[in-house]
């Protein structure tokens, strides 16, 4: 179980990374970074 919500949120974490380098809209670009930021701070919630 902890490796298929690892596994979801490190996809969610690369899409959400790629979509920030790769939108053209600004406003965009900002909500995936901080969806970016969000999927990390799970990451390391999730490690702890």
């Amino acid at each position: 179980m902890e490796n298929t919500i690892f596994y979801g949120l490190a996809g969610v974490l690369i899409l959400m990374s790629l979509l920030t380098v790769s939108v053209q809209n600004l406003l965009h670009a900002a909500i995936s970074l901080i969806g970016s930021f969000f999927a990390t701070a799970a990451l390391y919630i999730l490690f702890q």
